[in-house]
């Protein structure tokens, strides 16, 4: 089965909800969010886990690492999910990209750069990655 990383900023709940449900009986879904035992309070805008900052780190890219793709949405930036990116693209993983329109990421000359694809939604990303992979 082919592994995915689920890249994006923490606050993407819904996004990450939405690819289990949809896609991880078909893909392995890789969410660092999941593996860090990571929990996310939207009341209280805050990241709740019980992991070091090196702990989390190390892990993610051990994960990355373990990966057959990356993907990330990108709605808005976030440090994290671009040195992902960066990470990913230095292994030589196929970096995919959701992007959102309302703030001209498709434009970004880094992302561009160091992405395989630039998708414009969560369903033709990964039904790209399913007709890719049959």
């Amino acid at each position: 089965m082919v592994r995915v990383y689920l890249a994006g900023r923490v606050w993407e709940t819904d996004y990450r909800k939405h690819v289990h449900k949809h896609y991880g009986k078909i893909l392995k879904i890789v969410d660092p969010m999941v593996e860090n035992g990571a929990f996310v309070d939207m009341e209280h805008k805050k990241v709740i886990h019980n992991k070091s900052v090196d702990d989390v780190v190390e892990n993610d890219k051990a994960l990355i690492d373990t990966c057959d793709l990356f993907v990330a949405i990108v709605n808005e930036y976030s440090a994290g999910t671009i040195m992902e990116i960066l990470y990913a693209y230095n292994r030589n993983i196929p970096v995919y990209l959701i992007v959102g329109f309302s703030h001209n990421f498709k434009n970004d000359i880094w992302l561009k750069y160091h992405a395989t694809k630039i998708f414009d939604s969560t369903y033709k990303c990964y039904s790209h990655i399913i007709e890719q992979i049959k």
